[in-house]
């Protein structure tokens, strides 16, 4: 059995709805953040961590993110592909992001 960790973003605020959507894959775990306010209020956002160490390796965000695009409300990865869904995007019906 492994150790468990706690996986913390570095960039933390209220609201932000940290842990919405999960997954995981080998060595590598991914949550969404769909309520994120970098792009402004609920643009979203995703992190990806070595599931091993709890580390964050990267923080995923929308090449066109906008308010209200929700990206990171569902979280997926197998192997070293991540992909991420924009619940409410630009033309709200939604996307999909590799």
């Amino acid at each position: 059995m492994g150790h468990g960790y706690s996986l913390v973003f570095f960039r933390r605020e209220g609201g932000d709805w940290f842990g919405g959507a999960v997954g995981i894959s080998d060595n590598v775990a991914i949550v969404g953040s769909d309520k994120n306010q970098d792009a402004g209020s609920d643009s979203g956002s995703a992190y990806l961590f070595d599931a091993n160490s709890g580390s964050q390796l990267a923080k995923l965000t929308s090449s066109d993110a906008t308010t209200g695009d929700r990206f990171g409300f569902s979280v997926a990865v197998s192997g070293s592909t991540a992909i991420v869904g924009a619940f409410r995007d630009d033309d709200l019906v939604g996307s999909d992001c590799l």
